[in-house]
């Protein structure tokens, strides 16, 4: 098998170790499972409670490889499909922003995790970057529950040693929702 050095080096970020080949072994690669649809909820639409509301991006919609990407990071995170709310933010709209603002509110969850910087940014009312947005639980006065920024999507499969920080992201907020009160 032969791993290219920048392979080696993610999957040495990773904590991955690699360990020499003894034998021939033959690979067999899954085909990644569909992607999963998240529905529009319209104004007056009932919603669910959910304990995880997860906002990402809206250029990361329809596209399977992001798609994957998100229900990969829920099933390594152990976030249920039951309790938890995937939702999309259009840049520049706050029409969006208060569709969003709405669905939190309705859904009562005790983490909201937002996926990107520039969707950090417009909920959060702040300009700072992503490093200095995350790592660190967020309070937003029109929203109740903690709140936790990550990289995008795109991010993370753009730049894959990102995943790492995610993993840490994705941990913090698992702490925040176990503090998370209603």
């Amino acid at each position: 098998m032969n791993i290219t050095a920048s392979r080696l080096q993610y999957l040495d970020a990773i904590g991955v170790q690699v360990w020499e080949e003894r034998a021939e072994v033959t690979v067999v690669i899954e085909k990644p499972a569909e992607p999963e649809q998240h529905a529009y909820i319209a104004p007056n639409e009932s919603l669910a409670q959910a304990d995880w509301f997860i906002i990402k991006d809206g250029s990361d919609v329809q596209e399977p490889e992001v798609e994957h990407l998100l229900s990969n990071i829920r099933l390594a995170g152990n976030i249920p499909q039951a309790s938890s709310y995937i939702t999309q933010m259009e840049m520049n709209s706050t029409t969006y922003q208060k569709q969003v603002f709405a669905e939190i509110e309705q859904a009562q969850p005790k983490v909201v995790l937002i996926l990107g910087e520039a969707v950090a940014q417009s909920i959060l009312k702040s300009s700072q970057g992503i490093g200095e947005l995350r790592g660190c639980v967020q309070q937003v006065d029109a929203i109740s529950a903690q709140v936790v920024v990550s990289h995008s999507l795109h991010d993370l499969i753009a730049q894959p040693l990102l995943k790492r920080e995610t993993w840490a992201d994705i941990q913090l907020a698992k702490s925040a929702s176990i503090r998370g009160t209603h």
